[in-house]
């Protein structure tokens, strides 16, 4: 199997003409033995400063060698030193693990040779320090040196070796020439490849960042790869769906019955097939998509690589992101219209006229109008239906935004915008569009409530900056990743998360527990806070999204009455403050009480998260169709599935829903918020209430009169299964069921 060199003479690296070392003579004829089983001076002539990995170009650079040789007077070692001299290989040499394990993680070597023939010397143990010191360690070649093994004798496994993460092993041999060959053998081998799998991360990352969906799949479409735009265009986790059936996982009714011949008619003969796919989303709906799907190996196929992006008459919740202009662009664009109204020569008069064209093209723009309804962020009436319909069904992103530059929440977090812009795009893209209620908008709503609360003066006295950044983070995540679905269904289906939460805050710990992880997998916005910060940030946003849950209502409201709105009448009781502290005193002790502020803002997430039936009218109905049809949706799904209907009142061609809501409001809102008001001071808030729950209550009566079939025995008093996770022990059974309600 051995060939012989053309020549006698070698190129060294940089193409010159390097004869062969006179102490070292070559062997020739028929006494060639393996070290020459390379044509070195012709494969070194071939060699260039460049190589192509698929249509990537990479440079090749001069490979760096680690010896590894424990003994200061070694042969193998300065035969090892002399072949890379020979060849103007980088090399460092190293006496010890500690010095080896050094030199390794700083210079970035991609090759070590390290001797394994002494046996006080741990070589395995520093193989695999060095797999594990860098992510460097994933890609290095590393050779060990074995003793020289007799031709009659038998020859040790490598199978130890292998294991402890060597990639070969070399005999030892005290020949220049073979020592050389080995090295260039693995330079144009293992280590190029190395190379090439580091460049492939590249890749990788501009697959991660693409817009495009990209799927991955073996001959049998089983799933190895997708990207984050995958994630975010079905639906589906990445761990949820590597290794499944991509043809049983993601195919819809809607795609023709020939679309799998034509995809594989295309593919068998090397070409790709490019057309509409419609994809089954994780939630069930269809998504007509562009795709491509194209063959990828060599004379098999090996692979399948599919690209989509949504169609062009399809709205997508993930177009290109609308920046609002900020106020100051805002006041600079309504001086221009301002001056155009004020004539002065007859230039400007001329000129009106294109002037108003343009502002009036502006002002009817999505941009300039989500700007304009932005300064209004922390108002009561804030629309945030309107927010969704101007942001392309991204109001999250962008009020959120607002929201914390105003609260100044990059500054406590010590990051930038631009990372918390990529957290909350990440956030929003885990709540499920296709809830009706459920889902990203609901979320900036209740954000917003909470940043209108956190502006209430007693709010504003008692709370810490981290409370305050906290109550915002929880706002943000307290219902992501919803299925659209309540507790109890999940429990009485034995869904996966009711298995893991053990049947307790089912959804409350879901969120919270699922916002964490993502955030510290893609997006770790808390990486720059102190440790001890962080904990607390991380307990209190817990706590909060925990305190949602309204199997525990009850329970938060009597706590709240008790500890902040008692000691506030104790107050206001005493004459001349003689026995009670000023209500300025006051605050500034509940402001130092912990447990205080923990009873304060969980009433304060609470609040912003029912809030709807205290919003303006039209707010208040449209939220409530939403709830009631996602609660439609579950009660059809229950009955399909012959599962316990927890919520009767909604079913869909008899529910009541005037009379839901009011029992909601009588059951639930009321009392929390007039408790609410008597702490945080909220008129406005309470004359929405009244007036909504009029509305609702006029309504419910005249459905009562002109409907013969009303739904009067499921009336708030005579219903029978709770929603909303409420309790039915410790309170009155009345009006259970209701519309406008809590995640669970």
């Amino acid at each position: 199997m051995g060939c012989t060199p053309s020549k006698d003479r070698r190129r060294d690296s940089s193409g010159g003409p390097s004869p062969v070392p006179a102490d070292n003579p070559r062997p020739s004829g028929d006494s060639i033995g393996p070290w020459s089983l390379l044509p070195v001076g012709d494969y070194m002539r071939e060699t260039s400063k460049e190589t192509l990995f698929g249509s990537m170009r990479l440079s090749i650079k001069t490979m760096q060698v680690l010896l590894v040789f424990p003994k200061a007077e070694d042969a193998q070692g300065n035969t090892f030193q002399q072949a890379c001299e020979r060849r103007s290989y980088k090399y460092h040499l190293s006496r010890n693990a500690s010095s080896a394990l050094e030199t390794f993680i700083n210079q970035q070597s991609d090759l070590v040779i390290i001797d394994c023939r002494q046996s006080d010397f741990e070589a395995e143990k520093l193989c695999r320090a060095m797999r594990c010191a860098s992510k460097h360690g994933e890609y290095a070649v590393i050779l060990a040196l074995t003793d020289h093994v007799d031709r009659n004798a038998s020859i040790p496994s490598v199978l130890p070796l292998l294991t402890a993460g060597f990639n070969r092993a070399f005999s030892e041999i005290i020949n220049v020439d073979a020592c050389l060959n080995e090295l260039v053998t693995l330079e144009m081998g293992e280590v190029r490849n190395m190379w090439r799998l580091m460049a492939a991360s590249a890749v990788f990352v501009a697959l991660e960042n693409t817009e495009d969906a990209v799927q991955i799949t073996n001959e049998n479409h089983e799933i190895q790869y997708v990207n984050a735009s995958f994630e975010k265009m079905c639906g589906f986790r990445r761990e949820d769906v590597l290794g499944k059936d991509e043809r049983n996982l993601l195919h819809s009714d809607k795609n023709g019955a020939d679309i799998f011949n034509a995809i594989d008619s295309n593919i068998n003969r090397g070409t790709m097939w490019e057309g509409v796919y419609h994809v089954k989303r994780r939630e069930g709906e269809s998504l007509p998509c562009r795709s491509r799907v194209s063959p990828a190996g060599t004379s098999s196929i090996r692979h399948l690589v599919t690209v989509r992006n949504q169609s062009a008459d399809v709205p997508s919740p993930y177009d290109t992101i609308f920046h609002p202009p900020s106020p100051d662009v805002l006041k600079y664009l309504d001086n221009i219209w301002r001056k155009t109204k004020r004539p002065s020569d007859v230039t400007s008069i001329s000129r009106r006229p294109s002037v108003q064209r343009i502002h009036s093209m502006i002002i009817k723009t999505p941009i300039y109008q989500m700007g304009l309804l932005l300064q209004q962020a922390t108002s009561w009436e804030f629309s945030i239906i309107e927010m969704e319909r101007l942001s392309n069904k991204k109001p999250l992103y962008h009020l959120g935004m607002n929201i914390f530059e105003r609260f100044r929440v990059r500054e406590f977090l010590n990051c930038t915008d631009e990372m918390l812009g990529q957290w909350l795009n990440l956030v929003e893209s885990h709540y499920h569009a296709n809830n009706p209620y459920h889902n990203s908008t609901h979320a900036a709503d209740v954000l917003q409530a909470t940043a209108y609360f956190l502006e209430c003066s007693r709010v504003q006295a008692i709370l810490t900056p981290m409370d305050k950044v906290a109550a915002l983070l929880a706002a943000a995540v307290h219902d992501v990743d919803h299925p659209g679905r309540n507790n109890a269904f999940l429990c009485n289906s034995n869904d996966p998360l009711a298995l893991l939460y053990n049947d307790v805050s089912v959804l409350e710990s879901h969120h919270v527990s699922f916002a964490f992880q993502v955030t510290m997998e893609k997006v770790n916005i808390f990486n720059e806070l102190p440790r001890e910060d962080y904990r607390s940030l991380r307990q209190t946003i817990i706590d909060m999204v925990l305190a949602t849950d309204m199997s525990h209502h009850f329970e938060h409201v009597s706590k709240f009455n008790n500890a902040i709105l008692g000691r506030l009448e104790d107050e206001h009781s005493t004459v001349g403050g003689q026995s009670g502290d000023s209500d300025s005193a006051l605050i500034a002790r509940l402001a130092q009480q912990p447990d205080s502020r923990r009873v304060i803002k969980r009433i304060l997430i609470k609040a912003a998260d029912i809030n709807n039936p205290a919003r303006p009218q039209a707010l208040c109905r449209e939220w409530t169709n939403r709830i009631a049809q996602e609660y439609f949706q579950q009660t059809d799904e229950e009955k399909k599935r012959s599962l316990p209907v927890v919520m009767p009142i909604f079913e869909r061609h008899s529910c009541n829903i005037p009379k839901s809501q009011v029992g909601f409001i009588d059951y639930f809102v009321r009392d929390m918020f007039e408790a609410w008001d008597t702490f945080a001071t909220v008129p406005t808030i309470i004359k929405h209430l009244n007036e909504n729950y009029a509305y609702w209550n006029e309504r419910a009566l005249h459905q009562n009169q002109t409907e013969e079939n009303s739904v009067s025995t499921q009336s708030p008093m005579n219903s029978e299964s709770p929603a909303n996770d409420a309790p039915a022990s410790s309170e009155p059974s009345g009006a259970v069921t209701f519309t406008t309600g809590p995640s669970s």
